[in-house]
């Protein structure tokens, strides 16, 4: 529980290799295209700005490491959790931020 809680607090800093290395993998995951670390293409992963660094600012480095996770461990759900999330089925909301809301429900 205390390398959970010491990852949730450990904050993304941009410029940050290990964290940006994080975030392009998580890119990586979910785009084929080329890396782009700031762009409104973050927005249909579910992140709520250009910058999804903004975004872990509740979670820290536990938020980018679960969506990772999630991503690499179960493709075919996370994809199909995207689609939903942009709006397929007649709902949208954020991916990316739901997946941070659902690492604190056993809390």
């Amino acid at each position: 529980m205390k390398k959970i809680n010491d990852t949730a607090n450990t904050k993304f800093q941009s410029g940050n290799a290990e964290h940006e290395e994080m975030l392009k993998l998580l890119w990586d995951i979910h785009f084929s295209e080329e890396y782009q670390r700031i762009g409104s293409h973050w927005k249909s992963l579910g992140f709520q700005g250009k910058d999804p660094a903004t975004d872990f600012r509740g979670m820290g480095l536990l938020g980018l490491s679960q969506l990772i996770f999630f991503g690499n461990e179960y493709p075919d759900e996370s994809n199909e959790i995207l689609q939903k999330s942009q709006g397929m089925y007649d709902t949208t909301w954020y991916y990316a931020i739901e997946r941070f809301e659902v690492v604190f429900l056993p809390a």
